[in-house]
C-alpha cells in the first residue's frame, strides 16, 4: 500500500504514530491520521478548509479517548478504520498520481463514523462541506500534489490492453507508445490496424456520502443504497437493513453452521444462499446528463462479513462532459430517483 504514497503522506503516517504514542493510545486510528494531517505542511491550503488548529483537534482527541501514562514502544497497529481510510485515499488520488496528504484528508472527511468524525463534529466542522472544499482546492492548486502529474503507466490502462487482442499486459508497452499527455499509439498487430487512444484521467471518488433508503419489500426487508463510486466502473452498493434483515441474517448463519457441521451435506449440496441475493430483485438503471447508456458489467453478492451487501459494476466510465448521474431504483412498487454530482475531470 505505502509504495504509492508521497513522502508527505508517509510523514503524515509517522506523525500520526507520534501522536498516538504521545497520547499512550497504543493504536493508530482515524483521529491520529487527522492530527498527522494538521501537522504536515504537505496538506497545504486544503487542510485549512477544516478551519481548525492542531491544538484544538488534539484537545478533542484527548477528551474523546483518555490519555494513558504508558508510552508504547515498537510497532503501533492501525485500526480497521484507519486501514480503510488509507485504502480509500488511494481511490481519491487521480489516475497516474501518487497518494498525497490531500487524498488522505479527503478520505478522512468521507468517513461518517469513527473518532475522526466525532472530533470534527465536536469542533463544529461540516464534513461534507469541508470535503467539497478540499476536493475543489486540490483540483485548483497543483501544489497540493507534490511533483505534479506523473507519466501514465500503460500497464494500468486496461481498456487499451484489451484493444491489443489479449496480449500479455506485462509486455503491453511493446505495442503501445505514449505520444503526449494521455495520447497513445496502439499497434493492433496488423499493418492496417493502428489506433490512437486518448486516455482521460478520472478521479476515483465516492458520489454518495450518506446511505439512502430505497424502499421496503413486502416482508419488511429494508433496502438501502449504501454507496456509489466512480473508478473503472460506476459501482452501486445495496444493503439490506432493519429487523427483518437481521432475522434473515441469523437464519442464514444458523443454516450455514449446520451445513458446515455436516460433512455429507458439504460434499453433496451447495451452501445456503447469501441473504443479499434477495437484493437481485431490485431494478436499477443509470444514465447521465449526456445520454450515456450504462450497462451492468460485473457484480458481487454477499461474502463473509458482507452477507447483506450486493454490488453492481456499470460501464462505461462517465465521459468528461457528464456532470450528473441519474440513478433510478425500483423496490417492489416504490420508485426512487437520485441525482448525483459527478467529479470534474482534471485533464
Amino acid at each position: 500500500m505505502f509504495e504509492r504514497f508521497t513522502d508527505g503522506t508517509r510523514r503524515v503516517i509517522v506523525m500520526a504514530q507520534e501522536e498516538s504514542r504521545g497520547l499512550g493510545h497504543g493504536y493508530i486510528g482515524g483521529e491520529h491520521l487527522l492530527l498527522g494531517l494538521l501537522r504536515e505542511n504537505g496538506a497545504g491550503t486544503a487542510a485549512s478548509a477544516l478551519g481548525v488548529t492542531l491544538a484544538q483537534a488534539r484537545r478533542e482527541v484527548r477528551a474523546l479517548v483518555p490519555t494513558s501514562r504508558s508510552k508504547r514502544s515498537g510497532h503501533i497497529p492501525f485500526t480497521e478504520q484507519a486501514k480503510k481510510i488509507l485504502e480509500l485515499s488511494g481511490r481519491e488520488a487521480p489516475f497516474g498520481h501518487a497518494v498525497a496528504p490531500v487524498d488522505v484528508l479527503i478520505a478522512v472527511l468521507g468517513e461518517p463514523d469513527g473518532h475522526a468524525a466525532e472530533v470534527l463534529a465536536a469542533l463544529g466542522v461540516d464534513r461534507q462541506a469541508a470535503r467539497r472544499r478540499t476536493i475543489a482546492l486540490a483540483a485548483a492548486e497543483p501544489a497540493s500534489r507534490p511533483g505534479g502529474r506523473e507519466p501514465i503507466d500503460l500497464r494500468k490502462a486496461t481498456d487499451m490492453i484489451v484493444v491489443t487482442a489479449g496480449r500479455n499486459p506485462d509486455v503491453a508497452e511493446e505495442h503501445m507508445q505514449l505520444l503526449g499527455d494521455g495520447l497513445v499509439h496502439v499497434d493492433y498487430g496488423e499493418a492496417d490496424q493502428v489506433f490512437l487512444v486518448q486516455v482521460t484521467r478520472i478521479p476515483r471518488v465516492r458520489l454518495l456520502d450518506v446511505a439512502r433508503p430505497l424502499g421496503v419489500f413486502d416482508d419488511g426487508m429494508e433496502v438501502w443504497l449504501a454507496g456509489v463510486t466512480v473508478d473503472n466502473y460506476v459501482t452501486v452498493t445495496l444493503e439490506g437493513r432493519g429487523a427483518a434483515a437481521q432475522a434473515a441474517l441469523q437464519r442464514y448463519r444458523d443454516q450455514r453452521a449446520r451445513w458446515e457441521a455436516d460433512a455429507q451435506a458439504r460434499s453433496d449440496t451447495e451452501p445456503p444462499a447469501w441473504p443479499a441475493e434477495r437484493l437481485l430483485a431490485v431494478t436499477l438503471t443509470l444514465r447521465d446528463d449526456v445520454g450515456s447508456d450504462y450497462q451492468i458489467n460485473t457484480g458481487q453478492t454477499g461474502g463473509t462479513g458482507r452477507e447483506w451487501l450486493h454490488e453492481w459494476g456499470y460501464r462505461p466510465t462517465p465521459p468528461p462532459a457528464a456532470t450528473t448521474l441519474h440513478l433510478t431504483a425500483q423496490v417492489d412498487q416504490t420508485l426512487t430517483t437520485l441525482d448525483l454530482a459527478l467529479p470534474t475531470n482534471p485533464h
